[in-house]
């Protein structure tokens, strides 16, 4: 008998399960939930599973919402959250290899049948308080395998996208991968690109920021998901390269999806290659704007020496200087480096920080006051300035002004020469 001590998420639900229950429909929590239940895990969400039709859920519920009728998912609100109840049923012909181009609502056994693993088969019943189990998933959860209920042929060919998530619940539960599973994802891998990138890119990110990063690229290496979601990341040829790459990413410490990506790309190419590739995978422009900034600013940690103090004036203060540094520790501890090249930066950018920067000497508007035209021109200089304030070169409004209007008159002398001579 399993016993539970609910919180208020899961008493809630267990109030919708109770009350379809009690109106003569078979009701339980679902797939994910009896999982993680059952290793010990948190899981915040809950999807209950019911032989009630939609009809009948709208009836019982009246502050619900048929969130997706059709498929006989109707979202209820209960105590401040929403949860989908959803009835059992037989899914019918995947054309497009994601969803299902019809349903049939059946029973629990046969709604069992149709989910993609064995471990995210299996109903809990809070009423009652027993797990129910039509697929042997309590026994792979027990010898931490990740099977594919019934044929994995036709539970991939169902959907893509399972191809992917066999190799994200293995490297999150920390699982292996049944062999015939196996066998399949690397039969299929080369279907993944039917699947959105906007999904891809999701369970990339779970792979890439859980607890096991290098077995992730591991295997999505050795089953050909890599050369289809990221070729990038892998050259014909030139194993050492990802192999590189690999330690890097599985040296980095609770990594961002930026972070990762990061370790991953930081000899695919220049900005633009990176930028490209980022985008393909629909990473939103603050992530790609941090790949880049990662990537771009790298070499800034390898000569300290070589680094003036504007610049590392510049990096101390910088949004996520905190994975600029853990790219760094990562890649000397990947390389098998001295780390007190890390210690030096996190002491030295560290006091940069608690030092306020000083305000600007000038701005836009006094370079309009010397006659400046709004261009190119403000942002170059004011950074110009900006920086022989950092290194002490500048210190007042005046010494500021007299360098940007030396500097102005060389432009426009450089400008005059050029079309004399042209």
């Amino acid at each position: 008998m399993l016993r539970i001590n609910q919180p208020r998420n899961e008493k809630a639900a267990g109030g919708i399960v109770a009350k379809l229950r009690r109106n003569g429909y078979e009701a339980y929590f679902a797939g994910g939930w009896a999982r993680d239940f059952l290793l010990g895990r948190k899981a915040n969400d809950i999807d209950i599973a019911s032989s009630a039709p939609p009809d009948a859920v709208l009836r019982l519920f009246p502050n619900s919402k048929a969130f997706g009728a059709a498929f006989g998912v109707v979202q209820v609100h209960r105590y401040g959250r929403d949860f989908e109840v959803t009835t059992f049923r037989s899914d019918y012909s995947y054309q497009d290899g994601r969803h299902p181009d019809k349903v049939v609502f059946s029973t629990a056994k046969e709604d069992a049948a149709r989910r993609d693993f064995t471990i995210n088969g299996l109903f809990y019943d809070p009423v009652e308080n027993r797990l129910i189990d039509f697929v042997g998933g309590r026994e792979d959860i027990r010898q931490k395998i990740i099977r594919a209920i019934g044929d994995a042929d036709a539970r991939f060919t169902e959907d893509k996208l399972r191809i992917l998530r066999a190799v994200r619940f293995a490297c999150v539960l920390n699982f292996t991968i049944d062999e015939k599973t196996w066998d399949a994802v690397k039969r299929f891998a080369s279907d993944i690109l039917v699947v959105s990138q906007e999904r891809i890119r999701d369970e990339l990110r779970e792979i890439l920021c859980g607890p096991d990063p290098g077995r992730g690229l591991d295997l999505l290496l050795e089953s050909g998901l890599l050369e289809q979601i990221l070729p990038e990341a892998i050259q014909p040829q030139n194993n050492r390269r990802f192999a590189e790459m690999r330690t890097v990413a599985a040296c980095l410490r609770k990594p961002s999806f930026p972070l990762s990506m990061s370790a991953l790309l930081y000899q695919a190419g220049d900005s633009a290659d990176i930028e490209r590739i980022c985008r393909r995978l629909k990473m939103s422009r603050d992530e790609i704007a941090r790949v880049v900034d990662l990537l771009s600013s790298r070499e800034f940690f390898s000569e300290p020496e070589a680094i003036t103090k504007s610049a590392r004036t510049r990096l101390a203060v910088k949004h996520h200087i905190s994975e600029h540094l853990e790219f760094c520790r990562a890649r000397l501890k990947a390389g098998g480096q001295n780390m007190k090249l890390y210690a030096r930066w996190l002491k030295e950018l560290g006091s940069l920080r608690r030092n306020p920067l000083p305000p600007p000497l000038i701005d836009g508007n006094d370079l309009i006051a010397l006659g400046c035209k709004p261009g190119p021109f403000f942002k170059k200089i004011l950074r110009e300035i900006e920086d022989l304030q950092y290194e002490g070169s500048l210190t007042s409004h005046q010494e500021a002004l007299r360098y940007a209007t030396e500097r102005r008159h060389k432009l426009r002398n450089h400008v005059n020469f050029s079309k004399k001579t042209g």
